[in-house]
């Protein structure tokens, strides 16, 4: 879920492969988590309780060996890491809002509307919107499907900014 909202995330993959691995002198199998693709390159990452992370040590340190030679990060990513708020609940909201199917030509107005006024608070985007006959969740759809973005770790209001996506 956090994958989806973050900039820098072009793409990810859940338990994209098994590796086998020598730890403490035993053939064990590991699949990470996640593989990501980010706009810099790749990285593995595991999502493990904190309490947790002592028992694998030795299956991460062995892993992370194995991607040493092809230049591939590992990370290994606790509830500190995933449990942030505000991000966390702001992302929660937003995901909502991705049932909705809006009609294309709906979609095609709220563009138009947003490239005449490319950064504005929230609250203004929903006027905009019901001005021109437009639900106003339309503002949270829209950023739940990165036509728009905002600073996601300071809580979700009415005065957020949002960017049009390529007018940043």
């Amino acid at each position: 879920m956090m994958l989806e909202f973050h900039k820098d995330v072009l793409s990810y993959a859940e338990q994209p492969k098994t590796f086998q691995l020598i730890v403490n002198g035993q053939q064990t199998r590991y699949t990470p988590d996640f593989l990501v693709q980010l706009t810099t390159g790749q990285i593995y990452e595991e999502i493990k309780p904190s309490k947790q992370i002592a028992k694998y040590a030795a299956v991460f340190d062995a892993f992370e060996a194995t991607l040493a030679d092809e230049g591939t990060a590992f990370a290994v990513l606790t509830e500190n890491e995933i449990r942030i708020e505000p991000f966390l609940p702001n992302i929660r909201y937003l995901l909502k809002f991705r049932s909705y199917q809006p009609p294309a030509s709906m979609l095609e107005d709220c563009i138009q509307l947003a490239r005449g006024n490319p950064q504005l608070p929230l609250s203004k985007y929903e006027r905009l919107f019901a001005a021109s006959s437009i639900p106003n969740f339309m503002a949270y759809w829209l950023l739940s499907e990165h036509y728009f973005s905002c600073d996601l770790h300071t809580p979700l209001t009415p005065a957020s900014l949002l960017t049009l996506k390529g007018h940043q």
